[in-house]
């Protein structure tokens, strides 16, 4: 894999490609990622190591409740876990250029390897969290997770790595807290406040699924403050109610989320690893975080995305990453020759990149399988061209093997036929016999071929066998007739001392050879036949007139001296290849010569020479014919060698033009391979106007034709794939917007929806394809927005009534108040003056009536009702309290009137 990620080379190749094969106007948007693309500087061999370190500590999260802490590098998120899990004790503070630091004592946390967990951060500038350190609690059943943080300081390859990470934690973990943590200085300075908050709510957003609509996952998040002092700048105590409020006011300033809001605010927790905390202010101390975090949990699979927490910035980067891992991937296989490749040798070769993409597929990182599947695809492709061009290399040398053993044998019968040869050897079959099991046994060879190969051997076989026999033959009977002529010349010829030097050699070599049975048998036969033939010659010799064996001997002189002129006539024919009749007019001076000499020989010796000349004649057109046979099948052979060597040419051509197609395909460049070798190849075909060649010529127009579709159908995927990959950017895009802010009137992404429309309608009709899911997906987006469009302005039409309402009842309630105090003052006002009646209630029942007839308080009856039960019950009330006063005063009247007679009765009394 490349040490610097992508080269400004392969950038290149790719802008061209992508301007050369898609459409005008998607080309925008590419020269824009083009412009980005310099900025980002991503190591994909760091990004590689960094997720497969991490697979270790990730691992350990599998079938955990997982306590994730994420936040921004930097933080104290490690040193805040560290007095979590071993106390506040085991940690003290060090002061480090003019400043308090805590530093962890005794032995720090470690895995199972000895290796550091939690480490500490020394180095301010820069993230201490290379992987995300899982520290597993078996006893409780729990794993808790020093994320690295977001925005890492040491750049884009680290904060990509700390994304896949987090996302192969949620994906292996059973349930997740996921605890949010940052600064206190964050919520509580001016300088950069709400930044933190920005991000994390980003993050989060990120994290959980937008249908999140019941709030289920963001349930289980617990903001975390950490580094929280004990009085704030104004020297006043902190307190978890305050910290609250703080956060709520800063998220509603940057989510209109107000639902969300609230229970991120709620879940709110604020500690500190250097103190601890009174218990009436509702702060956390460390050591009592562990338990904290259990109490709150969710289940992965119905809260959280099972993929990759993706900005759009790390989106970006991972479409880049992706395309990387795809162009090394190529380069690397075309970097195995061809030649002597083996099939598994090209997946070997992108090995590093299939394993990392593996690893992202494994943590559920969006397009990790495709773009794995694609170039898994490419390396069948390879694959199947080597094996393809295995078998052709297979089948040539075995072609070539049986053309040169084939040629050994035509050479050997060429012996035969070409020249008297007093010994006659059967061609050696055994290397052919090699190579027929070599071809039966061989499973890489086509069956079409396989076929042809031992056709070929076995019409080779049979040819070369029936050569044999006649020239077997042949030799059978000149030996015969050379029998015969010995005999003629001997007065008492030894019949069995001269077969058995003449003819017995002869009859073993039949005897041995590997002719079929009925031949050898009819060889057999003609010897024996000859032998009997000569007994009864010896005894004719014997008994006849010596003028018989005179003129017998004459006849055979001169048919042996014609023998002799014709075979040597017929060597030079055959050795210049000249297969016109051979003259047999010596032959037919023979003929009358019997013929003459009639009175002399009796029926059975004209016979016998009658039958030599024939057999003789027989004899050498046999030889002619089989030489112009064996002339032929060489020239057949010939063609068929130089036919052989063009298809193998052919192969290569083949051969070579499909991997010109895979390496279009897979540089994603889909113009026309180079094929001028085919072609030159099929002119050659055409001229020769043989009708052997017709099916090669028409696999060769079936080859480019088939290639031109492939390279169409690709280019066709190609561009599915670009447009449904910025249809899918667009689509999050509208659905982040709808969900993150109140649409506007307008909708803001008309020009880009129109855009893509007109993008699917030309690939629809240049390709006869219907992309409807497409369509489908962009309508959906839009329904969706404005859906959500809806609901928000409907949403907050119901808050501006509610809202109305609200200030309506605060307005009615305060004038009530005034209306009841005057009232209640004008009431004790008449007591007091004894002024036994209810005063003006003028003020109190116009509020009433004004009450019932407000419009704005329909729909909120229990305010109306709360407002009225409040007039009624003080008129209740002075009603009551003016018949009480009543009561009182007529009993005080009573009671004077009793005073007063009684007074007047005393004076009575004194008078008297």
């Amino acid at each position: 894999m490349g040490d610097e990620g992508r080269t400004k080379r392969g950038r290149e190749q790719k802008k061209q490609s992508q301007e050369a094969n898609t459409p005008k106007k998607a080309r925008n948007s590419l020269e824009d990622a083009e412009e980005q693309e310099t900025k980002i500087d991503i190591d994909i061999q760091t990004l590689n190591e960094l997720v497969h370190a991490s697979s270790e500590q990730i691992k350990k999260a599998a079938g955990m409740h997982c306590i994730m802490v994420i936040g921004k590098t930097g933080i104290g998120k490690s040193t805040i876990l560290t007095a979590m899990i071993k106390g506040m004790s085991s940690l003290h503070a060090k002061k480090e250029r003019g400043a308090v630091h805590l530093v962890s004592e005794g032995d720090p946390i470690t895995d199972d390897h000895g290796n550091e967990i939690f480490v500490i951060g020394h180095d301010r500038g820069k993230s201490q969290t290379d992987v995300p350190g899982v520290y597993r609690d078996a006893k409780r059943k729990v794993a808790i997770c020093d994320c690295p943080g977001f925005k890492d300081t040491r750049g884009k390859t680290f904060e990509i790595a700390n994304a896949i990470n987090i996302s192969g934690i949620i994906t292996v973990a059973k349930s997740v807290t996921i605890v949010a943590a940052f600064p206190y200085a964050s919520i509580a300075s001016a300088e950069g406040r709400g930044d933190v908050l920005r991000e994390l709510l980003q993050s989060l957003r990120s994290i959980f699924s937008v249908k999140d609509e019941d709030l289920s996952g963001l349930e289980a998040v617990i903001p975390l403050v950490l580094k929280t002092p004990k009085l704030d700048e104004g020297g006043d105590q902190v307190t978890i109610e305050n910290l609250r409020e703080m956060f709520l006011s800063l998220l509603s300033s940057n989510s209109d989320d107000k639902m969300a809001c609230e229970t991120l605010a709620k879940n709110l927790v604020a500690t500190s690893a250097m103190h601890a905390f009174k218990e009436d202010t509702g702060l956390t101390n460390a050591d009592d975080l562990m338990d904290l975090f259990q109490t709150t949990r969710c289940r992965v699979y119905e809260a959280l995305h099972l993929g990759l927490p993706l900005t759009q910035s790390i989106q970006s980067d991972l479409q880049e990453i992706y395309n990387d891992l795809k162009e090394t991937a190529n380069v690397k296989m075309a970097q195995v020759s061809m030649d002597q490749a083996e099939p598994g040798d090209f997946a070997a070769a992108c090995e590093e990149e299939m394993n990392f993409l593996k690893v992202l597929r494994k943590y559920k990182v969006p397009g990790a399988d495709r773009v794995l599947n694609a170039i898994r695809a490419t390396t069948y492709r390879r694959k199947k061209t080597v094996k393809q061009q295995n078998t052709n290399n297979k089948e040539k040398k075995l072609t070539r093997e049986l053309d040169n053993a084939i040629a050994k044998i035509d050479s050997d019968v060429w012996e035969m036929i070409g020249h008297d040869l007093d010994s006659v050897q059967l061609p050696d079959f055994n290397h052919l016999g090699k190579l027929k099991m070599s071809i039966k046994d061989d499973p890489d060879i086509s069956e079409s071929q396989r076929s042809d190969l031992l056709a070929k051997i076995r019409t080779t076989r049979q040819k070369a066998m029936q050569m044999f026999f006649n020239a077997m033959s042949q030799r059978t009977d000149r030996c015969v007739r050379s029998f015969h002529y010995k005999v003629m010349e001997q007065a008492n010829p030894d019949v069995d001392a001269m077969y058995r030097d003449m003819l017995q050699g002869l009859q073993n070599d039949v005897e041995r050879c590997e002719l079929v049975e009925h031949d050898k048998k009819d060889l057999l036969e003609r010897l024996a036949t000859a032998k009997r033939e000569a007994l009864k010659q010896r005894e004719r010799i014997s008994s006849v007139d010596p003028k018989w064996k005179t003129k017998m001997n004459e006849i055979s002189s001169i048919l042996s001296t014609a023998e002799r002129n014709l075979r040597s006539t017929l060597d030079r024919k055959i050795n210049r290849q000249d297969f016109s009749p051979l003259d047999m007019s010596p032959l037919d001076k023979v003929r009358k010569e019997i013929q003459s000499s009639q009175k002399t020989l009796d029926e059975a010796s004209l016979s016998i020479l009658t039958n030599q000349v024939d057999k003789l004649q027989s004899d050498l057109s046999s030889r002619l014919q089989s030489a112009k046979e064996v002339a032929q099948l060489s020239q057949e052979r010939k063609a068929n060698q130089q036919a052989n060597q063009l298809m193998l040419e052919l192969h290569e051509a083949l051969l070579d033009y499909d991997m010109a197609v895979e390496r279009l395909i897979a540089s994603e460049r889909f113009g026309s391979p180079n094929g001028s070798k085919l072609q030159q190849i099929k002119t050659k075909m055409e001229q020769m106007q043989d009708s052997r060649y017709d099916g090669l010529i028409q696999q060769v127009n079936d080859k480019i034709r088939s290639s031109a579709d492939k390279i169409g159908k690709a280019k066709l995927e190609y561009d599915v794939q670009i447009l449904t990959e910025k249809v899918n950017s667009l689509t999050d895009e509208i659905k982040n917007s709808s969900y993150r802010a109140h649409p506007p009137p307008v909708f803001p992404f008309t020009q880009q929806v129109g855009a893509l429309r007109r993008d699917i309608a030309s690939l629809e009709s240049s390709s006869g394809k219907q992309l409807k899911h497409l369509s489908s997906r962009l309508t959906g987006a839009v329904d969706q927005w404005q859906q959500m469009g809806k609901e928000k302005r409907d949403s907050a039409a119901v808050q501006q009534r509610e809202q109305k309402a609200y200030e309506e009842y605060e307005r009615f309630r305060k004038e009530i108040k005034r209306a009841k105090a005057a009232y209640k003052k004008a009431f004790f006002d008449n007591m007091d003056r004894e002024k036994l009646m209810l005063p003006d209630a003028t003020n109190l029942n116009q509020l009433l009536t004004t009450i019932e007839r407000s419009t704005i308080l329909q729909g909120n009856e229990k305010k109306r009702e709360q407002l009225v039960s409040s007039i009624s019950d003080t008129l209740s009330q002075a009603s009551s309290q003016l018949d009480d006063f009543k009561a009182r005063h007529k009993e005080m009247e009573i009671s004077r009137r009793r005073e007063a007679q009684a007074s007047g009765h005393n004076q009575s009394c004194v008078v008297c």
